[in-house]
């Protein structure tokens, strides 16, 4: 029998649409960890992996995790840590359509749905932080192709920070809308980039003078110090308060600085209770409200739309390593981040492997193939696997007459 060369199997696998064999895990050496708050202390601790996908789950080795400050909360609760991650595809589902093999993917706070009717219902979505690790196991439809141009490193703050703010936007902007951004920091500087690619008049509020500089420089139009708000040229109609400081609502929420029937929506977890002027707020037609992350399409959108534009989150870079969190963690308390800090999975981190089981990894051609000098029929033996496996698939997916010749054709010689 010959050896077949592995990469047209591969191919022809992707020609008819043959679902993908890997979604067992029983024989793949897998090693898990998780960043984990333990008695109120971040710990790098083992975590238990099943033998087996679901039908829709998807198998995503992190490179890339984004820490953000509701991170902070979880810590001494117990909980698996990190809502931003990003990393690649190394096994699907049976029934996984979308993604496949070596997809670069992205995944946010939400990560399944019970009860929603729609596809863009969040209502009643289950969320699961838990993106701090070595091995994420997915579900398909909450798991976002990252465009080509746009980094891992830089895609992971996108997954929240970047939702958050752009979903704000784009559900309460209108055509030619003056958008004020209070705060300069995760995700202010990713409100102003949005909002100015969006097309808005952008106007920064600010405590701190120095930031004018690079408020401008990632599209603001107009900054004010948060005291001297009063001195706006025009009010603006929506603003978005990206910070846990909140202003005096009483001096602020005033029509010369928010226009009449303006719209208020706070992303920060304020420090404290939300005070607000009840005769103001109704006599000036005031709604204030609030917002957490995306829908699924609006995700997606999202993602191409800072593809498109170039906007990427300011960044500091830490090793994805009990020391590195800590790090991290320590500047995000402090304040001192700039803007949003990403741990980086190490290089030669441990990669799932398919060689072991399906004698292929994605990407491998035979010249990389693990060879065993001493066993010469190492290869023949992948060979007649594979041919099996093939036959068993044609008969039970019941190619089509043409798809059935053309794997006789190509076969028909090794089967006799």
């Amino acid at each position: 029998m010959p050896i077949l060369n592995s990469k047209f199997l591969t191919q022809l696998f992707i020609e008819h649409t043959i679902p993908n064999p890997s979604s067992s895990l029983d024989m793949l050496p897998i090693t898990n960890n998780v960043f984990r708050g333990v008695n109120g202390v971040v710990q790098k601790v083992p975590a238990v992996m099943p033998n087996e996908l679901g039908p829709n789950e998807v198998l995503v080795r992190i490179t890339h995790s984004g820490l953000c400050g509701t991170d902070i909360h979880y810590i001494g609760h117990g909980a698996a840590l990190g809502h931003e991650g990003v990393g690649l595809v190394e096994s699907i589902g049976s029934a996984v359509t979308t993604l496949n093999v070596g997809d670069r993917v992205g995944g946010g706070y939400l990560r399944s749905r019970y009860g929603a009717t729609d596809e863009t219902s969040m209502e009643r979505v289950a969320s699961t932080p838990a993106h701090l690790v070595t091995y994420l196991i997915g579900v398909e439809t909450f798991l976002y192709k990252i465009p080509d141009g746009l980094e891992s490193r830089y895609a992971a703050p996108l997954q929240c920070a970047g939702a958050t703010v752009y979903s704000s936007l784009v559900a309460n902007m209108k055509p030619g809308a003056r958008v004020g951004i209070l705060g300069i920091g995760g995700l202010g500087h990713l409100a102003i980039q949005f909002s100015a690619k969006l097309g808005a008049e952008t106007i920064v509020f600010s405590t701190n003078k120095s930031k004018e500089s690079e408020a401008r420089s990632f599209g603001a139009s107009e900054f004010y110090l948060l005291d001297d708000a009063v001195t706006i040229s025009k009010p603006v109609d929506l603003l978005l308060v990206t910070g846990t400081q909140h202003p005096e609502w009483e001096k602020f929420m005033v029509k010369n600085i928010i226009a009449r029937n303006g719209t208020i929506i706070s992303l920060g977890v304020p420090n404290g209770p939300i005070e607000l002027p009840g005769l103001s707020m109704i006599f000036n037609g005031y709604k204030f409200g609030s917002s957490l992350v995306a829908s699924r399409q609006v995700h997606n959108d999202m993602l191409k739309f800072a593809a498109q534009h170039n906007i990427k989150p300011v960044i500091e870079e830490f090793d994805m390593t009990a020391e590195g969190f800590s790090q991290a963690v320590d500047k995000l308390n402090a304040g001192t981040i700039r803007y949003r800090g990403v741990l980086v999975a190490a290089e030669k981190q441990e990669k799932h492997n398919f060689v072991s089981k399906w004698g292929l990894a994605p990407g491998d051609d035979d010249d990389n193939l693990p060879r065993d000098e001493e066993d010469d029929g190492k290869q023949q033996y992948m060979s007649e696997q594979m041919l099996k496996l093939f036959h068993d698939l044609e008969v039970a997916v019941q190619l089509s007459k043409k798809s059935a010749k053309a794997v006789e054709n190509v076969f028909g010689s090794s089967r006799k």
